[in-house]
């Protein structure tokens, strides 16, 4: 894609919570709907997927992944002034073109009627009409659409940019995982040996470990106090 320009940005970001006092598509689990922005993203960050529902108008299984192209100044904006949860992880935009992503169509009343079944998972409806308010331009919306079936997007190792965390010093939850230890162990007899040997395996043992996702991505911590993102990587402030 075309390098972005100032009104635009190379990256996207899909939040794990909305403002207070907007709804949630209809279709969102319960399971997910009762959980905090930051519950959301430990469970996106153990799962590895991302999870899409059918946005408003949308058939239930029209499944879509949501994200905003919001440069630096623009995100403050949103966070600060229309009260989005700073917590959510960062793509590239050319990665969600990649997907099938691209920007929602935001289509007049007349327009949006006109629309194919197919195509309104694509769409939001907008009207500055009282009463029939509709219009979610401050978002800068992209969608990518999900294959038939599929509950979600995998997300590999590396495929983040950037974690958004609203509460400094915050990180996930650490599991029981298994992990390789850099020793090996000789098959036939259970004790240490060479890795050259032949009959040598690495090492696994459970250890209390953090998200691999969350170990390979950039941080960035946004402070309540002073209203803006902290300038390190490590929750603290420099």
């Amino acid at each position: 894609m075309q390098q972005a320009e100032s009104a635009h940005f190379d990256l996207l970001i899909h939040f794990t919570g909305r403002p207070a006092g907007t709804s949630l598509t209809p279709f969102v689990d319960d399971a997910v709907a009762a959980m905090s922005p930051e519950q959301r993203l430990d469970s996106i960050l153990w799962g590895q997927m991302l999870h899409g529902f059918a946005p408003f108008g949308a058939a239930e299984d029209q499944r879509m992944i949501c994200l905003s192209e919001s440069p630096p100044d623009h995100l403050h904006w949103l966070i600060k002034t229309r009260a989005w949860p700073p917590w959510g992880l960062i793509f590239p935009r050319q990665t969600v073109y990649n997907l099938g992503g691209g920007p929602v169509w935001h289509a007049r009343q007349e327009q949006y009627g006109m629309l194919r079944p197919d195509q309104i998972r694509w769409a939001t409806r907008f009207d500055t009409t009282p009463g029939n308010r509709s219009d979610w331009l401050h978002e800068r919306e992209w969608r990518i659409p999900l294959p038939q079936g599929a509950p979600g997007l995998l997300l590999p190792v590396g495929s983040i940019t950037t974690i958004v965390v609203g509460t400094p010093g915050w990180a996930p939850s650490q599991r029981l995982t298994q992990r390789e230890t850099g020793y090996y162990i000789d098959q036939s007899d259970g004790q240490y040996c060479d890795p050259s040997d032949v009959f040598a395996r690495p090492e696994i043992r459970e250890v209390m470990s953090l998200p691999p996702l969350w170990e390979s991505a950039h941080k960035l911590y946004w402070d309540p106090t002073a209203q803006a993102f902290l300038p390190t990587e490590t929750g603290q402030a420099g």
